[in-house]
């Protein structure tokens, strides 16, 4: 949590942690402290656990954040064309606060987009 709340601009912060340690949190706090234009990346072992993830960190961002338009929080398979392109659009522009999606996604399809 330290290396997190001090992590420098620009840097990168990888974190494994075994299941019970907060994993969670380190992925959900970043976006809520309000960073413009900075992305959070969870690489999640399913498409569930994606989905799951995204749907709370939507309603704490609206909850924090009510005016505020929000992009897809999980990228996988069962999106539609269009809610993909909004995805790739929002990491592009800097608006794409945190995105949930697996290895694959991240190391394949959104390689260019995130690097």
């Amino acid at each position: 949590m330290r290396a997190l709340l001090h992590l420098p601009q620009a840097d990168t912060l990888i974190v494994d942690l075994p299941t019970g340690s907060g994993k969670s949190v380190m992925a959900h706090l970043p976006p809520l402290m309000g960073r413009e234009g900075v992305l959070t990346l969870a690489i999640v072992p399913t498409v569930a656990l994606a989905i799951d993830q995204a749907s709370r960190m939507r309603r704490m961002l609206a909850a924090r954040y009510p005016h505020r338009e929000m992009p897809p929080l999980a990228y996988h398979g069962g999106l539609k064309t269009e809610e993909r392109k909004a995805i790739r659009h929002a990491i592009r522009s800097g608006a794409q606060p945190v995105l949930f999606t697996s290895p694959e996604v991240a190391t394949g399809s959104l390689r260019d987009q995130l690097e």
